[in-house]
C-alpha cells in the first residue's frame, strides 16, 4: 500500500478544522481534533515544504488553544512564526503565526 501523504495531510487538516468549528467538543472530539492536526502536520512535513509546515504548526496552535493547552499552543505558534519568517513566506503567513501567538497568550489555559 502506497501512502499519498499530500492527500492524507489535506483530509486530516480539513477533519481537524471541522472539529474546530464545533461550538463545543467532547473529550473524544478534542482528542480527535489534536490527533488530526498533528497527523496533518506530519504528512505535510513529508509532502510539503516550508509553507505547509508553517500552516501545520499554525493549525496545531489553534487546536491547542481550543483544547485549553496553552503551552503546546505557544510552542506551535512559535514554530509557525519561526518557519514563516525564516523561509520568507510573506506577511500573510507571518501574520497568521502572530495571530496564533496572540491566541495562545490569551487562551483559557493561561
Amino acid at each position: 500500500m502506497s501512502l499519498d501523504h499530500r492527500e492524507l495531510a489535506s483530509e486530516l487538516f480539513n477533519g481537524a478544522w471541522a472539529l474546530m468549528a464545533l461550538p463545543a467538543r467532547t473529550a473524544d472530539e478534542v482528542d480527535a481534533m489534536i490527533g488530526r492536526a498533528q497527523a496533518s502536520r506530519h504528512h505535510w512535513g513529508i509532502a510539503g515544504g516550508a509553507r505547509e509546515a508553517a500552516i501545520g504548526h499554525w493549525q496545531c496552535a489553534r487546536v491547542y488553544v481550543l483544547a485549553g493547552l496553552a503551552d503546546s499552543a505557544e510552542y506551535h505558534a512559535a514554530r509557525s512564526l519561526s518557519i514563516a519568517e525564516g523561509s520568507n513566506l510573506g506577511p500573510f503567513l507571518v501574520g497568521a503565526a502572530l495571530e496564533a501567538r496572540a491566541r495562545a497568550a490569551h487562551s483559557p489555559g493561561r
